[in-house]
C-alpha cells in the first residue's frame, strides 16, 4: 500500500529547542537518527540472509521434489518472516522501500490474486504458469514487469506469492490446516499440475531471486558511509524525525490495525487475512509490532544474536512528555501481549465471537497508539 506523506510546513531544524536541555537536544536527535539508521541497515541484512537461506532450501526443492523438501521450504518461508516483518515499521515516509521507485509492493504486497500466479480450485490451467504461449520465459524482468499490472491484486512477485507456490490456496477451515499443495506439483509428467512443473519451479527459483534483489537493494540504500538514501537522511534529523513518526502512525493504524486486521474482521474472509495460504497471519502481527517497539525502543535483537541498543524515540518523547511516553510504552507492551494471547488461525478467530471481541481490542489499542504518535508528532516543533 503507497501512502501520501504528510509533513506540513515543517521548521527548519531543532525540534528540541524549547526543552530545557537545550545543549544537549540537538545530539540527541543526531543519536536517534544515527541509531535508526544502524537498525534499519542490520535488519534488511537480515532479512536478505533468512532470505537466502529460503533460496536455498527452494533449490532443493525444485530439484528433488518430495514431501520432506516441500516441508523445508515451507519452514524456511515461515523463518524468513519474523526479520522481513520488523522491517515493516521503516515504511510510510517515502522511503527506500516505498518511495514511487520503491519494491514494496513486490516484497510484500497482498491479497494476491491466485489465478494470476497458477492454478486455482475450477481452474486448472489459470495463472502465468499455466500460460506458456502468453510467457513462454519466466525471468525476474518478467515478473516484476507482471507484478501489480491492471490491478493491485495482480501480484506475481514477493513473500506471498512464494508462500502461495508452497502451500496453494487454503480451501478449508479445519483446525491446524492451511493450503495443501502436494509436492507432486514440482514433479514433471505429461498430464494434470505436473505438466508445468518445470515452469513452477522456475518461477518459483526467479521469484526469490527477485526477492533478493530487492532486499539487496534496500540493504544498499542503508550502508553506513556510502552516497546513498541513509546519508541524505542524516542531513536533517528533526525532518527525518518526523518523518519516522509520521510513518510509524500511519502503519500502525491504518495498515497494521486496519488493512491487515479490521478489514478481515469485518469481512470474515480468509482472502483478506495477511498470509492466507500459511495460516502465518498472527505472527504477521506480532513482528510488525515487535518492529515498531523497536524503532520506539531505539534496539534490535540480531540473527547473530547480538542486541543493536542505543537512543530510540522513546528517549526524544521523554524529554518533552514523559506521561506520553509511559502510555506509549505501555501500549506497546499490552498490545504485544493480546497478540501473543492469539491461540487459533487468524481465518478461524475471525469467525468466533469470543475470539473476534479479542481481534477487536487490539485492534482499538493500535488505534489508540497511532493517535499517540501523532501526539508525539506534534511536540516535533521549534
Amino acid at each position: 500500500m503507497k501512502n501520501v506523506l504528510f509533513l506540513g510546513i515543517i521548521p527548519m531544524i531543532l525540534f528540541l529547542a524549547s526543552c530545557e536541555n537545550k545543549d544537549t537536544a540537538p545530539s540527541t536527535q543526531v543519536a536517534f537518527v544515527e541509531q535508526y539508521s544502524a537498525i534499519v541497515y542490520q535488519n534488511y541484512s537480515d532479512a536478505y540472509t533468512k532470505a537466502l537461506d529460503l533460496k536455498v532450501a527452494i533449490q532443493a526443492l525444485v530439484s528433488q521434489p518430495s514431501e520432506k523438501t516441500l516441508q523445508l521450504a515451507r519452514k524456511a518461508w515461515l523463518d524468513s518472516r519474523p526479520v522481513y516483518l520488523q522491517t515493516e515499521a521503516f515504511r510510510m515516509y517515502a522511503g527506500p522501500i516505498d518511495n514511487d521507485e520503491g519494491p514494496e509492493g513486490r516484497l510484500n504486497g497482498w491479497p494476491l490474486d491466485e489465478s494470476y500466479v497458477d492454478y486455482v480450485q475450477g481452474a486448472e490451467n489459470a495463472g502465468i504458469i499455466n500460460r506458456p504461449d502468453l510467457f513462454p520465459n519466466i525471468t525476474q524482468e518478467l515478473l516484476a514487469e507482471l507484478n501489480e499490472k491492471d490491478g493491485e491484486t495482480n501480484l506475481s512477485a514477493g513473500y506471498h506469492v512464494i508462500e502461495f507456490l508452497l502451500w496453494g490456496q487454503d480451501l478449508n477451515l479445519v483446525p491446524g490446516t492451511s493450503g495443501q499443495r502436494p509436492y507432486t506439483d514440482y514433479v514433471i509428467t505429461t498430464s494434470g499440475t505436473g505438466k508445468h512443473a518445470a515452469r513452477r519451479a522456475k518461477y518459483l527459483q526467479e521469484a526469490v531471486e527477485l526477492l533478493l534483489s530487492d532486499l539487496d537493494y534496500l540493504k544498499k540504500a542503508w550502508e553506513p558511509g556510502k552516497d546513498n538514501f541513509r546519508k541524505s537522511f542524516a542531513e536533517s534529523p528533526f525532518i527525518a524525525i518526523r518523518k519516522v513518526l509520521n510513518g510509524l502512525k500511519d502503519f500502525t493504524g491504518a495498515e497494521l490495525g486496519g488493512e491487515r486486521m479490521a478489514v478481515a474482521l469485518g469481512t470474515k474472509d480468509q482472502e483478506d487475512e495477511h498470509s492466507c495460504f500459511s495460516d502465518n497471519t498472527n505472527n504477521d502481527h506480532l513482528y510488525d509490532l515487535i518492529g515498531i517497539r523497536n524503532v520506539y525502543l531505539g534496539e534490535y535483537n540480531t540473527l547473530s544474536g547480538s542486541k543493536i541498543a542505543g537512543v530510540g524515540m522513546s528517549a526524544l518523547v521523554k524529554a518533552k512528555k514523559p506521561e506520553l511516553n509511559t502510555e506509549i510504552e505501555t501500549l506497546l507492551t499490552t498490545i504485544e501481549t493480546q497478540m501473543r494471547g492469539f491461540n487459533m488461525p487468524f481465518d478461524e478467530a475471525i469467525l468466533i465471537p469470543s475470539e473476534r471481541e479479542k481481534i477487536q481490542k487490539t485492534i482499538d489499542n493500535l488505534q489508540l497508539l497511532s493517535k499517540k504518535w501523532l501526539e508525539a508528532y506534534d511536540l516535533v516543533k521549534e
